[in-house]
């Protein structure tokens, strides 16, 4: 292996102090890898796991780089590529995922839902119970000791490990040291608990980190001990759980959030009450002085309950001037945070019904990757939301809903003319184009290329148009790789590059809104002279390989042929665009793309020579001799 390839890898590691356990690693081909080509996973939108590329993937073993080679249209998802290195670290510093620490960190989290509640609770209630001092000092305690250990603890930021004090020390300052140190003040040995009380509320930011290490695929073991992992039943239960740990996480929410206000609303007629403010608070014109702290509670939070929802008690509650103004704001905050709470809840419950139902495509899509799941283990977070935003936007943007045809089901020319849905079937010709055309017709507007107004070609291709949709950053064809689409992209921009000495990729052109990809390789069998990548988020449709090219060669072949010279002659302007920009490799490229394609030059058929007449001629004279001599010139 080169020695500056393997330099150049070990210095990325030093300058960016990469450090994870278990991370797939896969180098872009602009970056390192001379020669080939490299689709990276996460930037990298698939159709259908046919477009060739090679993958490259380093592993670390002892801070040492193995580079390994894997053949073609072959795709690594797993994560058994163990990435060891890790940079020397101080004694003192402690381990990110040291299993002490995530055990202390849990009771940590335990504890700041008790200080949370707790402080609710002194402020409105002031509920007491035997042991209650010495509980909140061994609180307070464990959040002096947490405060502490977090300045030696090591720190993750994205894929950049924080080893060093200082690093950490900054780190920690910048999120959450400050109202760490506020909420640890022990302002009620200086007479005002109330203050240290809500301070003690900032920590009710940290409470759903206990939600977030709680793990539901243990949970879900527990449960279905004596299940078999590869039944439906299971698969349908484990989602199941799944989707109702989101809901439970939800429905808890809303309910913490309708008890801190009620906690607040108490308080707050509590002093209103002490002052003298007012003549008539909230506890005087209900008479709850002397009722029990439980229906006291329960009246609180159903007045916060109903004016959240703006129905019933709590819109004629507020009896004087100061509680309509707290009612003012509990109405316009409160009434947005529940709105979007019960969003959240209304598609959790959605998610429910496909599963337990089978309803809708998601629900099936997310057995099948609980399928998976069952057969290959656990897929990465980031993959899995992958697969479903790009069904999710396929779902979204498929206007062809039941007329799509799949290629691959096809099996005869005749197929490719028949309409597979009943009502398609019984239409007239011209009613069935009516239909084609309002589609599509935006599609046939902008691509007279391939679809010309008198030809019925572009009614039958359409049955095959799928969504696409390519994120920023995104290579839709790299250089060197066979289409295996065509993309025909109505929104979005595409930087149009090549690959210059130093394997970096150079921006010839930028195609906004609508424009065609890979037409060339579709046409030619050939591969890409250049990389598109996607400069913003690009969407659009593709026209798979096999029902392009075969529709045409086998029922429009004239149109196959004028189509072919139109994208030669456009894919020669383009790489005459990639010279004037500096691509040294013009002539070589231009040779490479058409040497078995007709050639790039336009070539002259020279018809049989007479040799009879040619000698005739030459016994006639000098002068005939030369227009001789112009006519096979001409030849």
């Amino acid at each position: 292996m080169d020695k500056s390839f393997v330099s150049t890898i070990q210095e990325r590691i030093r300058r960016n102090n990469i450090f994870e356990n278990r991370i797939n690693l896969e180098i872009k081909y602009n970056e390192f890898i001379k020669g080939d080509l490299i689709r990276s996973l996460t930037n990298t939108t698939q159709t259908e796991g046919e477009n060739i590329f090679y993958n490259h993937q380093l592993l670390f073993e002892k801070g040492i780089p193995r580079y390994t080679h894997q053949e073609k249209n072959e795709i690594i998802y797993s994560e058994s590529l163990l990435f060891n290195y890790q940079p020397n670290k101080p004694w003192y510093i402690i381990s990110y995922n040291s299993k002490i620490l995530k055990l202390f960190t849990f009771i940590i989290n335990i504890l700041s839902i008790y200080s949370v509640q707790e402080s609710l609770n002194d402020l409105s209630f002031s509920l007491t119970f035997s042991g209650k001092p010495i509980l909140q000092n061994t609180t307070w305690v464990l959040f002096i000791i947490d405060f502490l250990l977090n300045f030696f603890t090591e720190k993750i930021c994205k894929t950049k490990s924080l080893i060093t004090l200082k690093e950490i020390s900054k780190f920690y300052i910048k999120s959450w040291a400050i109202f760490d140190l506020l909420s640890l003040l022990p302002l009620r040995f200086f007479g005002h608990p109330n203050a240290e009380s809500f301070f003690k509320l900032l920590r009710i930011f940290k409470m759903k980190r206990l939600f977030e290490m709680l793990d539901i695929e243990i949970i879900a073991k527990v449960f279905i001990i004596f299940s078999n992992e590869s039944t439906f039943r299971y698969r349908r239960f484990h989602l199941f759980l799944k989707a109702s740990w989101d809901l439970v996480q939800v429905i808890l929410a809303m309910a913490f959030f309708c008890f801190a206000l009620a906690c607040l609303w108490w308080y707050f007629s509590l002093w209103l009450d002490r002052n003298d403010v007012t003549k008539i608070s909230f506890i005087d014109k209900y008479e709850l002085h002397d009722r029990p702290i439980s229906d006291q509670l329960i009246i609180c939070m159903y007045f916060i309950m109903t004016t959240v929802l703006t129905v019933g008690y709590g819109d004629f509650s507020a009896g004087n001037f100061y509680q309509m103004g707290a009612c003012l704001l509990i109405l316009f905050f409160g009434t947005i945070w529940f709105t979007v709470t019960m969003t959240q809840a209304t598609n959790n419950i959605k998610q429910l019904s496909h599963i337990l139902y089978q309803r809708g495509e998601l629900g099936k899509l997310k057995k099948f990757i609980a399928n998976l799941e069952k057969v290959q283990g656990p897929m990465p977070s980031s993959f899995k939301n992958k697969i479903i935003s790009h069904f999710n936007f396929y779902w979204k943007k498929d206007r062809l809903r039941n007329l799509a045809k799949v290629f691959s089901k096809i099996k005869t020319v005749d197929e490719l003319l028949e309409n597979h849905d009943p009502v398609m079937k019984n239409l007239p010709l011209p009613l069935k184009k009516d239909i084609y055309e309002y589609l599509f017709n935006d599609y046939f507007a902008h691509f007279p290329l391939y679809f010309s107004t008198n030809c019925n070609f572009k009614y039958q291709i359409c049955q095959f148009f799928q969504p696409r949709k390519f994120p920023e950053s995104c290579i839709l064809l790299a250089e060197g790789c066979k289409s295996k689409e065509i993309l025909l992209l109505s929104e979005g921009d595409v930087d149009f590059c090549y690959t210059d000495i130093g394997e970096r990729l150079v921006s010839v052109k930028v195609f906004s809104g609508w424009n065609s990809i890979g037409d060339f390789g579709v046409l030619f069998n050939r591969p890409s002279f250049a990389t598109y990548k996607a400069r913003t988020d690009v969407c659009g449709m593709s026209i798979q390989k096999e029902a392009f090219v075969t529709i045409l060669e086998k029922i429009y072949p004239k149109q196959y042929e004028i189509l072919k010279v139109k994208v030669k002659r456009r894919t020669m302007k383009l790489i005459e665009l990639m010279s004037k920009c500096g691509y040294d490799r013009y002539q070589d490229v231009m040779t490479e793309m058409f040497e078995n394609s007709g050639g790039y030059r336009q070539t002259i058929k020279m018809p049989p020579l007479n040799i009879a007449k040619v000698n005739e001629v030459l016994r006639t004279g000098s002068a005939k001799l030369s227009n001789l001599e112009v006519r096979l010139r001409r030849f």
